[in-house]
């Protein structure tokens, strides 16, 4: 178990383990010499028990090697993929904040959510602090409501 375990490859830990399963039984035929094909033989017994509980380690631990090993693995996928993401929206607010005059935060609910002081004082309405949580929806003239609320929903549909 120990050499699998330092390899942290289960396809290292099962090749070692696998000729460590074999030089044990090898072992035991040098230090003990005696006829094992015959049944009669107590000692053919213990070894073929000892042979079928090597085979049997040497399935679990490789299952377990590779299970570990896929596990480790897609946990450090998943959070290089939410590294990337978050990566990706703070450099999108960036250039967002550099090219508009306000920028948003919206809520699946269309509700605003975090710092909105540049819309406030776009809308003159005072800091920011007051928008959170408002729907968004509400803010713009009754006309454009309906072809934002179709544009979000064409839009959600295609990033789906």
């Amino acid at each position: 178990v120990m050499f699998g375990l330092l390899a942290l490859d289960w396809k290292q830990a099962t090749a070692l383990n696998t000729i460590i399963s074999v030089i044990l039984p090898w072992n035991y035929i040098e230090a003990y010499p005696i006829v094992l094909a015959t049944q009669c033989c107590p000692a053919a017994a213990s070894f073929m028990v000892m042979v079928v509980n090597e085979l049997f380690l040497l399935i679990c631990m490789s299952v377990s090697f590779w299970l570990f090993e896929t596990t480790i693995r897609e946990r450090i996928v998943a959070e290089l993929e939410a590294g990337l993401v978050q990566n990706s929206q703070s450099a999108a607010k960036k250039l967002l904040s550099v090219t508009c005059d306000a920028v948003v935060q919206l809520s699946p609910h269309l509700t605003i959510v975090g710092d909105s002081s540049k819309l406030g004082h776009l809308l003159l309405s005072g800091g920011g602090a007051q928008l959170s949580g408002k729907d968004f929806t509400s803010l713009l003239v009754e006309v454009d409501q309906a072809r934002f609320l179709d544009f979000v929903q064409v839009s959600s549909q295609h990033y789906l």
